[in-house]
C-alpha cells in the first residue's frame, strides 16, 4: 500500500533526481516529520537500506505504517526540493532593479515618488505606492539580497522614471563609483526615441557616462485600464519618428528594454524584426497583468517576441500583477518563458524594491530557481545562465 503510493509520488522526479542523496535525505525528513514511522527493527544503520527498498517499491505496510496519502508525501518531498536549494546558494546577477534617494539635496527628482498633493502617483499596480515612497539606497538593496539562497555578484539598474534621466545617471554611477564592489554594475537609462533631444542624450550616455548599456523607454498601453498606460502615447511602435530614433539606438551599440504588454507584442516583434542586430530585452516576462484571464492572449504575444532570435526575455516582475503570489502561480509564466525563449535568451530580475512589496528577495530566487530547476527540469549549466551568465552577457557586465 505504501510502496505504491510513495512510488506514485515520486513519478514526476527526473532520472538526475531519482537518486539515492534524495531519497535518503527524503526518508529522514519523513521520519523527522512523523509522516511515516520506521519500524524499532530498522536502526539508524538501516536507513540507507531502508531509501534503497523505498526506491525499489518493494516496503510493505508491515514494515511502514503510512499516516497520510500520497499528495502529503509529494509536498513533503518538494518541501525536501526547496530546502536542498536553500543549501546550495547561487551566484546571481540581477538584471533589473531600482534605487532613489527622496533627500531634498539630491538633484536627481521623481515626480511619481512625491507626495500626492504635489502630483505624485496615487496608484500602483505592484500594491501599496505609499511604502515606495522612500528612499531606497544601495545598502538597503545590498541588505534585500543577502540570503543563504544566492550570492549577488552584480547588478543592473533600470532607470526609474527620474524627471532628468541625466542626473539620474549620475546619481547611479556616483554610487557604483563610491562602493569597492561596483554595485550597480550597469545602467539602463531612459530616453524617449521620439525626442529631437535623442542625439545629443545618446551622445552623453556614451562618451560620458560608461555604466550606461542600454536604453528603456515605457510604452505599455492600456485601453482596459488608464491607470496602467504608462506613456503618453498608444502609437510609439510605429511611429516614423520613433523608430527613425530606434535605428540611431542601434548604431550607438546600446541594448533596448521593451515594456509592452501583450497586446503589443506584435507592433514590437516587428521592431525586433526589422533591427536583427539590436540586442533587445523584454521586461517582467511581458506584463502579463490580466493573468489567468488572458493567458491565451499573453502566450500567443510571448510566442512572437520569442520567434525573434534578437529578444531575450526577463524573468522579473511577477509579484507585480500576483501579490498573493505562490509557486503554482508563477509556475504557468515561467515554464512558458522558458520553453518559448529556451535558458539560453531568458534571465532573472528581482524588480526590487517594487516586488519587494509582497516577496522577500530570497523567497523570490528560490520560487523562481524552484520552477526552473524541478518544474522545467534544468541543469546547473542553464541555471547559471539564467541567474548570471546572460545578464553579463545581454548587458555586457
Amino acid at each position: 500500500m505504501f510502496a505504491k503510493a510513495y512510488m506514485k509520488a515520486l513519478e514526476d522526479m527526473s532520472d538526475n533526481e531519482q537518486d539515492l542523496h534524495i531519497v535518503s535525505s527524503l526518508v529522514n525528513t519523513l521520519v523527522n516529520k512523523t509522516v511515516v514511522q520506521i519500524d524499532p527493527q530498522d536502526d539508524d544503520d538501516d536507513k540507507i537500506d531502508l531509501a534503497e527498498r523505498i526506491r525499489k517499491g518493494s516496503l510493505t505496510t508491515s514494515t511502514i505504517n503510512l499516516e497520510n496519502d500520497a499528495q502529503q508525501i509529494k509536498q513533503n518531498y518538494e518541501a525536501v526540493q526547496l530546502m536542498q536549494i536553500k543549501r546550495m546558494a547561487i551566484e546571481v546577477v540581477d538584471s533589473h532593479h531600482h534605487l532613489w534617494s527622496l533627500s531634498p539635496t539630491n538633484p536627481t527628482k521623481y515626480k511619481w515618488l512625491r507626495p500626492v498633493s504635489e502630483g505624485g502617483a496615487s496608484w500602483h499596480v505592484a500594491g501599496d505606492i505609499e511604502c515606495l515612497k522612500q528612499n531606497y539606497l544601495l545598502d538597503d538593496y545590498l541588505r534585500d539580497a543577502t540570503n543563504a539562497s544566492c550570492h549577488l555578484i552584480k547588478s543592473v539598474h533600470v532607470q526609474a522614471e527620474a524627471d532628468d534621466p541625466i542626473e539620474e545617471v549620475k546619481f547611479l554611477e556616483q554610487i557604483s563609483n563610491e562602493n569597492s564592489d561596483g554595485f550597480p554594475h550597469g545602467i539602463v537609462a531612459h530616453a524617449n526615441l521620439a525626442s529631437s533631444e535623442l542625439p545629443k542624450l545618446l551622445e552623453t550616455y556614451t562618451h560620458d557616462h560608461p555604466h550606461v548599456k542600454g536604453i528603456r523607454q515605457l510604452l505599455n498601453w492600456s485601453t482596459k485600464d488608464s491607470r496602467l498606460s504608462m506613456t503618453d502615447r498608444s502609437d510609439y511602435l510605429t511611429d516614423k519618428t520613433w523608430l527613425e530614433g530606434f535605428q540611431l539606438l542601434t548604431s550607438y551599440s546600446l541594448s533596448f528594454d521593451f515594456h509592452v504588454y501583450p497586446s503589443q507584442m506584435i507592433d514590437a516583434s516587428k521592431v525586433a524584426r526589422q533591427y536583427p542586430n539590436a540586442i533587445l530585452i523584454l521586461d517582467h516576462c511581458g506584463l502579463p497583468v490580466d493573468g489567468k484571464n488572458d493567458f491565451n492572449s499573453w502566450k500567443e504575444g510571448m510566442r512572437h517576441m520569442a520567434e525573434q532570435s534578437n529578444v531575450i526575455c526577463k524573468l522579473s516582475g511577477l509579484v507585480m500583477f500576483n501579490h498573493a503570489w505562490s509557486k503554482e502561480i508563477f509556475a504557468p509564466y515561467i515554464l512558458e518563458c522558458l520553453r518559448l525563449f529556451t535558458p539560453k535568451r531568458c534571465m532573472f530580475g528581482s524588480n526590487f524594491p517594487v516586488d519587494k512589496l509582497n516577496i522577500t528577495y530570497e523567497e523570490l530566487v528560490n520560487v523562481y530557481r524552484d520552477i526552473a530547476e524541478n518544474g522545467a527540469g534544468l541543469s546547473k549549466d542553464e541555471i547559471e545562465l539564467i541567474f548570471k551568465y546572460n545578464a553579463i552577457k545581454t548587458y555586457r557586465l
